[in-house]
């Protein structure tokens, strides 16, 4: 793959990622438990998909691939 394709997609998962993120969250004051719950997971898991995608473009791998021991 492209490094420069790859470059692209993790930082459009990275700005959907804060962009839903962010308007979870700006909602107002007052908001649920459950939609801070949402807001903390949809962070967690964008960013941690985001970092497996930064992590095997640096390495020149398929963008979901992990390592298998």
């Amino acid at each position: 793959m492209n490094p420069f394709a790859g470059i692209l997609i993790f930082s459009a998962v990275e700005t959907a990622t804060v962009a839903v993120w962010g308007a979870i969250l700006g909602v107002g004051a007052g908001l649920p438990v459950s939609l801070k719950i949402i807001a903390t997971t949809v962070l967690f898991v964008g960013y941690t998909v985001e970092h497996v995608i930064a992590f095997n473009v640096g390495k020149g791998r398929a963008l979901f691939s992990f390592p298998m021991p």
